[in-house]
């Protein structure tokens, strides 16, 4: 179980991190190592290195990397999620009459992020794009991070 590795790492480097470098580290593993694999960043996940093995704490430094981008995302979802809830109740508040036989539905206000988004996307890539890469002078326009 990747999780449990992973948390068995944290743990052991909480329960480690009164003793000094030289204790931590176990001479046989790290021997084996390329000087590329043992990463300088996030070394204090380096004192579980008594009891977990060296490719279980490179992974645990990998899953913290990821850190900065799920939290990325997750503002993203936040709100992504918002426009459905608001334009439903946005809708059931306002008129949505267009004549007196017609009503529009407070559901079908989602349509138009979708709408807005199909609009937005060849102007993006036919305009903005082409703009951007005039100043960057990549190929993309924009990195994608």
């Amino acid at each position: 179980n990747p999780f449990a590795r992973i948390g068995r790492v944290f743990v052991e480097a909480i329960k480690n991190r009164r003793k000094t470098d030289l204790d931590t580290y176990n001479t046989n593993e790290t021997l084996l190592l390329l000087p590329d694999q043992n990463s300088k960043q996030w070394r204090f996940l380096d004192r579980a290195a008594i009891s977990c093995d060296v490719v279980e704490i490179e992974e645990a430094k990998a899953v913290l990397r990821l850190v900065p981008i799920w939290m990325t995302c997750l503002v993203y979802a936040i709100v992504n999620a918002q426009s459905p809830t608001l334009f439903t109740k946005q809708g059931a508040t306002m008129d949505r009459s267009i004549s007196p036989g017609l009503v529009v539905p407070a559901a079908t206000l989602h349509c138009f992020v979708s709408l807005t988004i199909v609009i937005f996307i060849p102007i993006y890539d036919r305009l903005l794009i082409p703009i951007a890469r005039s100043f960057t002078q990549n190929p993309s326009g924009i990195t994608m991070l």
